[in-house]
């Protein structure tokens, strides 16, 4: 999911509505096509950082407010 929510931070357009449509799908499309349609396709390179990046970010900021 965190690797989802990067991907939307980088979108350009139209995400939302991809996102919309992939909670509409339910189990009726497998997964690396539902996701395929966001352009987050689990076996892309990167995509696993992408969310641990995201992660360590969150981390860093909670660890500035100190």
């Amino acid at each position: 999911m965190n690797s989802l929510y990067a991907v939307y931070e980088e979108a350009e357009t139209g995400f939302q509505k991809k996102y919309f449509e992939l909670l509409k799908a339910g189990r009726h499309q497998a997964p690396h096509r539902a996701l395929g349609a966001l352009q987050a396709e689990g076996r892309r390179s990167g995509l696993l950082e992408q969310g641990v990046s995201m992660i360590e970010r969150m981390i860093d900021e909670l660890a500035a407010m100190d």
